[in-house]
């Protein structure tokens, strides 16, 4: 059995969730909640395994409680329920902790088993929400990656000049490593530059996802130095 949380400011649609999704045999409304600090409480409270959430709420808006609830209950599966079908809205609400975003004209057999494929780990989007993400990933990845060059230049730069701590050694060691990273991300911009002539755009989008991951981790480590 799912467990499942519906938070809207519209008490009329949290009545209608209710009522479509206590029809499913597999899926039980253990409450509902009018905005974000009310959800975290029923969360923390009654533990669902699943939070179906609208972006638009008064006080705590829906990205930062998707934020709150990733972060304190992270056994509990998010899945964005809303008006909004712009990209920005879609890559924050993922970026900050949903599992999935769907519209709120979604077929009510069509958000069941959304909440069936969310909890089992799956990431589910309504139709055309896919498409506007890989237009903006495509759009922004090379400028991207154009400026975490910039900054590893101006790091190894700011190495090779500076009287750090670092004995002369550490220094090299540091400025070596930052330099081959730099060499990858000349490969990574190559290499997009082949796949967007050569293949399809959800190839592009789908390895623009793991580059994106890779080049995150190398900025992550040049950072913290």
């Amino acid at each position: 059995m799912i467990r499942v949380l519906i938070v809207d400011d519209q008490n009329l649609i949290r009545q209608a969730l209710q009522m479509y999704l206590e029809a499913e045999s597999d899926i039980k409304v253990v409450g509902q909640a009018n905005d974000g600090l009310e959800a975290i409480e029923k969360i923390q409270n009654l533990k669902p395994d699943l939070t179906i959430l609208d972006i638009e709420m008064p006080g705590m808006d829906g990205i930062t409680t998707i934020k709150v609830v990733a972060q304190r209950f992270p056994e509990n599966k998010i899945l964005v329920l809303s008006s909004h079908n712009n990209e920005v809205d879609v890559e924050n609400a993922m970026q900050s902790g949903a599992k999935g975003y769907l519209l709120k004209n979604t077929p009510a057999h069509e958000l069941a088993d959304a909440i069936r494929y969310v909890y089992k780990g799956y990431c589910q989007l309504s139709p055309g929400l896919l498409e506007k993400l890989i237009e903006r990933t495509s759009q922004n990845f090379p400028e991207h990656i154009t400026q975490l060059e910039e900054k590893f230049n101006q790091r190894i730069d700011i190495l090779e000049k500076s009287g750090s701590p670092f004995s002369k050694e550490a220094r090299e060691d540091i400025i070596t490593e930052l330099q081959l990273t730099k060499k990858q991300l000349v490969k990574v911009k190559v290499a997009y530059k082949r796949l967007e002539q050569q293949f399809s755009w959800i190839v592009i989008y789908l390895i623009s996802l793991t580059i994106l991951f890779f080049t995150g981790v190398a900025f992550f480590i040049f950072v913290k130095l």
